[in-house]
């Protein structure tokens, strides 16, 4: 056997590592680029959610907003907007001298729903009067519930004779109403309402709350069913 050349061995050797290391090297690049179309292909998604949620935040942003200002059982504005509605409009009323009324109505004898036939039916009267009220009032009227059995309708441009008109409709409206829950018949319904206006009864339109409050009190121990105007 001829002896074998240990220089040539050295070279077999030195090949097959240099094969394997370009081998090693090949899979590597291979997995880097496939790796990088990866992660090319996740920021382009990426991306493109951001963008999408970036499109979606203003309609988030705006209904987050309704969702605050509505009451959720009627549907009506809430508290909250009329308070901050009420701020708006008196200093609008007072810097222009126009007139601003508003009509706080409160449902009669609400608790007997509740006490005789479940709150779930003490709802379906509210959520019917808030309709009735919402369709009866013209566009420029503002109807809101102010918590409980209670709303107000906030009437700007209009003097106390223009809302006592409108408000003598509703009552003859609601007379003839009742509402249906599972078997049971609820009403008909009747309101108390009081009535305040600016200029008429107060030198601040902020004060409208606490006269309309005292003639809807009025109303409601003069026997309800009525509708009394601040004097």
């Amino acid at each position: 056997m001829a002896p074998v050349d240990p220089g040539l061995d050295t070279a077999r050797h030195g090949r097959g590592a240099l094969a394997f290391t370009l081998a090693i090297a090949g899979i590597s690049l291979a997995d880097y680029a496939r790796t990088q179309q990866a992660l090319k292909r996740l920021n382009q998604r990426l991306e493109q959610e951001v963008a999408e949620r970036t499109d979606q935040l203003p309609r988030l942003v705006k209904r987050l907003e309704i969702y605050s200002y509505t009451d959720t059982l009627t549907g009506l504005h809430n508290r909250r907007y009329f308070d901050e509605l009420l701020a708006h409009e008196a200093a609008q009323a007072k810097r222009h001298g126009h007139a601003l009324t508003l009509v706080m109505i409160d449902i009669d004898h609400f608790k007997h729903f509740n006490d005789d036939f479940g709150h779930e039916a003490g709802d379906t009267v509210l959520s019917g009067v808030a309709s009735c009220l919402a369709q009866h009032f013209r566009e420029a009227d503002v109807v809101c519930r102010l918590g409980g059995e209670e709303f107000a309708v906030l009437l700007s441009d209009a003097d106390a004779d223009a809302a006592r008109g409108r408000v003598d409709a509703l009552m003859a409206r609601l007379a003839g109403t009742v509402y249906h829950y599972r078997e049971a018949t609820l009403g008909p319904i009747s309101v108390s309402c009081g009535i305040a206006s600016y200029p008429s009864h107060a030198d601040e339109p902020q004060a409208l709350i606490g006269l309309a409050d005292k003639a809807l009190y009025a109303a409601k121990h003069g026997g309800r069913t009525r509708t009394h105007v601040y004097a």
